[in-house]
């Protein structure tokens, strides 16, 4: 075909060859014309353009699981921060957006937990997941990281453990809802569930002093070893009398502060009725309730909580045995003053504490402070 288009010239040469190795010859000139420019472009725009901007040095201290429980505060001061949250959230002048959570699989769950804290000038975010079966293969049941940001220039300040800062926040939260509503008599203290919530909420009890006449502890734990080894912590630490108990109800009857730390789960077996329940006495559930039947927590006169929507979505995931929870105020607007907490000896109380980003940024601010007045952590490069 391209021989029929290009014919023969007087010499009987093939025109077709003539042109086709001109045109070829042309094409090659041509490009590499072309690169030339190419190249002497680039060059050109290299020596042209100005060198990339050099961002200034930015630091961030990263703290591990060990060294952020070295650098834990007192009690009494994480409780003081926790007061801090309750205000500022019931002032309304907070930034907390609702918690994002995410399932990758059953039983398990991821958080992202933000919030800004104006009385501390400091912003947050706390990302921990939770796998009830962390525990056989050696890590905790919750675990992640806290990041705190620099709200002037948006930079990295620190990057952190979070299993340290949940653990201890969650007791002082606790704690400070005691100092709010506590009961007239607080001889008897029940704990369920002996992991590490039970020992820290055990610990913040008697740190804080807001149980002044505890006398008794109460104990039970679906694990028999983990009573004894309880009952040891608590003799080592205190001279307060240890009730074994042999199952849920001799540990939760005649209680003044019924703390529950079991596993806060979609398919709980909520055990606490209201015969078990003595009147004038405080609920403290970590477990976020589960553990207590619905007509257990139907009982209560009122039903205090951190934050009501949050605590309410907890029924949309599944929580709750899936059912609505009455929620009667925040905890907050009694620390404020904006309502009045226990208005009798005979009633009974409780509060869910959800867990407000808030607590998890204020504390790890706290911990971020001590570590760098005593040189401990890594720093790193941003």
């Amino acid at each position: 075909m391209v021989e029929s288009l290009q014919g023969h010239d007087s010499a009987g040469r093939n025109k077709g060859q003539g042109l086709l190795m001109s045109d070829l010859q042309k094409l090659y000139k041509s490009t590499r014309q072309a690169r030339s420019k190419t190249a002497n472009c680039r060059n050109t725009r290299v020596t042209e353009q100005k060198a990339p901007t050099m961002w200034k040095t930015v630091e961030f201290l990263y703290l591990n699981h060990q060294e952020v429980h070295d650098m834990r505060p007192p009690y009494a001061e994480i409780v003081e921060l926790c007061e801090v949250c309750f205000r500022d959230h019931a002032a309304g002048t907070a930034d907390m957006p609702p918690k994002i959570r995410v399932t990758p699989r059953d039983e398990m769950y991821v958080h992202a937990k933000p919030g800004y804290l104006p009385s501390f000038d400091v912003a947050g975010i706390k990302w921990q997941s939770n796998v009830e079966e962390n525990p056989a293969n050696g890590l905790p049941n919750n675990i992640g990281l806290v990041v705190l940001t620099n709200p002037d220039d948006g930079s990295p300040r620190a990057v952190m453990d979070c299993s340290w800062v949940t653990a201890l926040r969650t007791p002082a939260a606790a704690m400070t809802a005691l100092k709010y509503l506590k009961p007239a008599d607080s001889r008897v203290a029940c704990i369920i569930g002996l992991g590490l919530q039970g020992r820290c909420h055990f610990d913040a009890l008697l740190e804080t002093g807001f149980a002044p006449d505890l006398e008794t502890v109460q104990i039970f734990d679906l694990r028999p070893e983990a009573i004894d080894s309880f009952a040891d912590f608590v003799r080592e630490k205190s001279n307060i009398q240890v009730v074994k108990a042999d199952r849920p109800e001799t540990a939760v009857r005649g209680s003044d502060i019924i703390i529950s730390c079991t596993q806060f789960k979609k398919n709980s077996d909520p055990q606490i009725i209201p015969e078990w329940v003595k009147a004038g006495s405080l609920a403290l559930p970590a477990d976020v309730g589960s553990y207590w039947t619905p007509e257990g927590r139907d009982l209560m006169d009122k039903i205090y909580t951190d934050d009501i929507p949050q605590t309410e979505s907890f029924a949309d995931y599944g929580f709750f045995q899936g059912q609505s929870v009455r929620l009667d105020a925040e905890i907050g607007r009694v620390v404020i003053g904006e309502i009045e907490g226990r208005q009798s000896d005979d009633e009974r109380l409780m509060c869910i504490n959800a867990g407000l980003s808030l607590y998890d940024v204020a504390l790890a601010q706290r911990i971020y402070e001590r570590a760098l007045e005593r040189g401990v952590g890594t720093r790193l490069p941003w």
